[in-house]
C-alpha cells in the first residue's frame, strides 16, 4: 500500500469521491467481488483532475465529473483492455454479461441511470467529507441526490428509468455464426441483430448488418447528392434572375436613350 504522504495533493482530493464510488455505509454499493484495493490501483489509470476538483470549486455534478466517474467505473469492472475500450457503461455491461458463463447479475457494472444515481449519492457523502471542518454546512437535499422516501425512512433509489423499455416486447437474439441464414429470428422479427447475437450484429461478422450499413451509407450519400443539386438549382435561378434584370435594364436603357 502507498503511503499516503507520498500521493500528489490532487490525489487525496480525489480520494474522497473514489471511497464514495466504491461503496460505503451510506451509499448503496456496487462493490460486489470488487474490493477497494482494486478501486484505488484502477484509479490510478485513469484523469482524476475533476473528481478532485469536486466541492473544491462547485458542489454541482458537471458533465467532467460525470464522464471521469464513468471512465474509473469502466476501469474498474472491466476484465481486459479489450473491454476496457468501452466507451459506455451500458457496453461494458453487455460485454461483460455475454462473456460470462455465470448469471449472477452482481456481478454486472450498474446501468446508466442506477450508475447516475448511485453518483448523486456518492456526491452527497463527499460533500459531507469535505465540509466536515464547517460548523453549519449548506447540504442539498438528499431527494434530489439519489434517495427517495418510503414512509418516513429516506432509502436509497434503485433506478428513474423502467427495467424493461415499454417498446420492446421481447427481447430477440439469432445463434447465426456465419451471417445471414433463412431461419434468422432478427430477420423474421423485422428487427437488427444485435450483440446479444453469435454474429454480435457486427458488419465485419453479420451479412445482415453490412447489408444495413451499406444501404445507409448510399442513403446518406443520395441525400447529400440531393441537397447539392437543390443548392445547385437554386444558384442556378439567382444567376437567371440577375440576367434577365440586365437584359431588361440593357433594353429599358436602348429604348429611353
Amino acid at each position: 500500500m502507498t503511503p499516503w504522504r507520498k500521493l500528489a495533493l490532487p490525489y487525496c482530493q480525489a480520494l474522497p469521491l473514489i471511497h464514495s464510488l466504491s461503496g460505503r455505509d451510506i451509499t448503496a454499493s456496487y462493490r460486489f467481488f470488487i474490493g477497494k484495493p482494486t478501486w484505488l490501483e484502477k484509479s490510478k489509470t485513469v484523469p482524476l483532475d475533476h473528481l478532485a476538483s469536486f466541492v473544491e470549486a462547485d458542489h454541482n455534478l458537471t458533465d467532467d465529473v460525470i464522464d471521469q466517474a464513468r471512465q474509473l467505473f469502466i476501469s474498474v469492472y472491466s476484465s481486459s483492455n479489450e473491454i476496457a475500450r468501452c466507451n459506455s457503461l451500458t457496453e461494458l455491461r453487455a460485454h461483460e454479461f455475454l462473456k460470462s458463463d455465470t448469471t449472477n447479475l452482481k456481478r454486472l457494472p450498474p446501468t446508466k441511470d442506477a450508475f447516475r444515481l448511485h453518483l448523486e449519492r456518492a456526491a452527497y457523502a463527499c460533500i459531507i467529507d469535505k465540509t466536515a471542518h464547517i460548523a453549519k454546512p449548506f447540504l442539498p437535499d438528499p431527494k434530489e441526490c439519489g434517495w427517495t422516501l418510503e414512509g418516513d425512512i429516506v432509502v436509497p433509489q434503485a433506478m428513474r428509468n423502467p427495467p424493461w423499455p415499454p417498446n420492446v416486447s421481447k427481447g430477440t437474439n439469432c445463434s447465426c455464426r456465419k451471417g445471414y441464414q433463412r431461419n434468422c429470428k432478427c430477420s423474421k422479427a423485422s428487427r437488427r441483430c444485435n450483440i446479444g447475437c453469435i454474429c454480435r450484429g457486427h458488419p465485419d461478422t453479420c451479412s445482415r448488418a453490412k447489408l444495413q450499413e451499406d444501404s445507409e451509407r448510399e442513403l446518406a450519400g443520395e441525400m447529400e447528392s440531393s441537397d447539392e443539386k437543390e443548392s445547385g438549382s437554386e444558384e442556378d435561378i439567382q444567376w437567371g434572375i440577375r440576367g434577365t434584370i440586365a437584359e431588361n435594364s440593357s433594353y429599358k436603357n436602348e429604348t429611353f436613350h
